[in-house]
């Protein structure tokens, strides 16, 4: 069985189309089959469509994605109902409790985001997991701060 490599967020600035091409076949170049590009909320089909004809041209597959950073359960809500059918991921970052536990409820939600470097504001606990596992949805955790990071900053991810 042959593994499929993915990176779900690559975040490019999407303004500079060279830029993007060039992370678009590195990719492709490394082994990856599919690649997710975090885009705004507001960004035109057009837009999408025109990294998709990229992708393509790599051999690569491209997801939409969208981050979303709502600071109440009801704008999260408010969010998905507009969003959902837009994106192929949505992602949410979850600040607060109350958002992250809708966020795992909610099967419209694919990925939940906590911040890595805040200790204090990582609210993923056995009762998040279980609803995240009943609601379809994945813990994400990016690689970029365990990278990145030295010293007790590393040590407390």
């Amino acid at each position: 069985m042959k593994r499929i490599y993915a990176d779900l967020h690559l975040c490019p600035n999407l303004k500079d189309s060279k830029h993007v091409s060039q992370i678009i076949s590195k990719a492709s170049k490394l082994g990856y089959r599919l690649i997710a590009i975090t885009f705004p909320s507001n960004l035109t089909e057009e837009e999408i469509r025109r990294l998709r004809n990229i992708s393509k041209e790599a051999k690569i597959d491209l997801a939409s994605r969208v981050d979303l950073k709502p600071k109440t359960p009801e704008e999260l809500i408010y969010n998905l109902r507009k969003l959902r059918r837009r994106f192929e991921i949505i992602a949410v970052i979850c600040e607060s409790k109350n958002v992250a536990r809708q966020a795992a409820k909610d099967r419209r939600v694919d990925l939940l985001n906590f911040p890595s470097l805040d200790f204090r504001r990582r609210f993923f606990d056995k009762a998040e997991a279980e609803l995240a596992s009943n609601g379809l949805a994945s813990l994400e955790i990016d690689i970029k701060p365990l990278l990145t990071l030295e010293g007790p900053a590393r040590i407390r991810l």
